[in-house]
């Protein structure tokens, strides 16, 4: 599936471009600014789009004693 239909499945660029990292990366938590890294796009664009997927509950919230450390260096 290419990237443009999946943008459009997602409503945004942003959206499918965090639910691929997450799916690659279902046991790793990342915070806004490893986010804002492993995408390559603005913090404030991620923010918006991390809140709607909590709304939807496609994500959830890591809670601190539940972080593991990211120990992938790309």
């Amino acid at each position: 599936m290419n990237d443009k239909i999946i943008d459009s499945l997602f409503g945004s660029k942003t959206k499918a471009r965090l639910l691929k990292l997450f799916s690659h990366n279902p046991e790793l938590s990342f915070n806004l600014e490893q986010l804002s890294v492993k995408i390559k796009l603005p913090k404030n664009i991620i923010k918006k789009e991390l809140a709607a997927l909590l709304n939807l509950k496609i994500i959830k919230t890591a809670h601190r004693h539940d972080h593991k450390k990211n120990k992938k260096t790309k």
